[in-house]
């Protein structure tokens, strides 16, 4: 009997022990998760900072790259506004041209100047060819017919169709319209056509103009001159305008291709799985009230994400004036990515 109530007391004494042990082994193991989860956290917000600074780092030498581009696009372009009265420029016209030949020729110190009185557009071909032979056919060429009477438009057509490679600036008359109207038609169809409108540029400017309203005074001549440099100036300059803006839109569509991520401490905490996935794209710690003001200032700039995540304990509601696919954290961290990768 005493065996037996010793024994009685020996299986409740072990299972008080076992108890204490799992209570000690169970609180251990509560102390070591969450000594790992914090440990994990700490790895993970050290991980974030790293990825920003790097991420700051590459993004400051891409647009000191970019703006270092824009920079030697700009000094062509003020080049070439400073080189261009050493162009070699071919002038074609009749005598409201040859009023103008010494100024033209002490603006353009390598103009090569064919101009003649009562000259019609018919003539057009044949300067052309006599430029071309003598070697004085520029890049750039001016003409200035159609005063004393047009051609047809199989005329202008033979001279334009060879000379695609060229650009060629055509100034209108003052004294007919149809002729003006025939320049603006053919300007559609070759790009490299371009019509200077003097007409209206002169217009209400009797002080250019002889009794004729159409041979230039010495002030008309001048304006006439630096009315020829400002279109030749203006249509190239555009196209440096034009290789900057590529540049600024080819860089905001690679930044509209990453995708954004928006977060709390979730997001940190959580980054280590989102950078081996998505590593190369933006991520950012903000508050869910501040990401309106951070949204429309990328809207602003054109750099705003096409995906954007956002990652918060608490569901973020904000609304987005714009086409981004929106993806929302629901406390499955797998699930987002797995959601995001589908339409990768």
């Amino acid at each position: 009997m005493l065996l037996f109530c010793g024994i009685i007391l020996f299986v409740i004494n072990m299972k008080k022990i076992i108890v204490s042990v799992l209570i000690i082994v169970f609180v251990m193991l509560g102390f070591y998760f969450k000594f790992y989860k914090l440990k994990e956290n700490d790895d993970n917000r050290k991980l974030f900072d790293k990825y920003l600074n790097d991420y700051e780092y590459k993004i400051n030498q891409e647009k000191e790259s970019l703006n270092s581009k824009i920079t030697d696009i700009e000094k062509e372009k003020d080049g070439f506004k400073e080189n261009l009265v050493n162009e070699r420029i071919t002038f074609i016209g009749d005598s409201v041209m040859l009023g103008a030949e010494k100024v033209i020729k002490k603006k353009f110190k390598n103009a090569y100047v064919d101009a003649a009185i009562s000259r019609t557009a018919w003539v057009l071909n044949e300067a052309v060819e006599t430029a071309r032979s003598k070697g004085k056919l520029g890049d750039i060429i001016v003409i200035n017919l159609g005063a004393n009477g047009d051609c047809s438009l199989s005329c202008k057509k033979q001279v334009l169709d060879k000379l695609k490679n060229k650009q060629i600036f055509w100034l209108n008359t003052t004294n007919y319209d149809y002729v003006n109207e025939r320049l603006d038609s053919l300007a559609k169809e070759y790009s490299n056509l371009y019509i200077i409108d003097w007409k209206n540029l002169s217009k209400n400017h009797s002080n250019y103009f002889n009794s004729d309203k159409i041979h230039l005074t010495t002030v008309g001549a001048q304006e006439f001159v630096e009315t020829i440099f400002n279109s030749v100036y203006e249509v190239n300059a555009k196209k440096y305008d034009e290789e900057k803006k590529k540049l600024q839109d080819d860089y905001n569509s690679k930044l509209r291709n990453e995708i954004s991520f928006y977060g709390d401490n979730t997001l940190v905490n959580n980054f280590n799985y989102l950078v081996d996935k998505f590593d190369g794209n933006r991520f950012y710690k903000i508050e869910c009230s501040d990401i309106s003001e951070l949204i429309n200032d990328e809207i602003k700039n054109n750099t705003l994400s096409n995906k954007i995540v956002l990652v918060y304990d608490n569901k973020c509601n904000i609304k987005i004036k714009a086409n981004s696919k929106v993806y929302y954290y629901n406390g499955d961290i797998n699930k987002v990515i797995n959601d995001i990768q589908k339409n990768i």
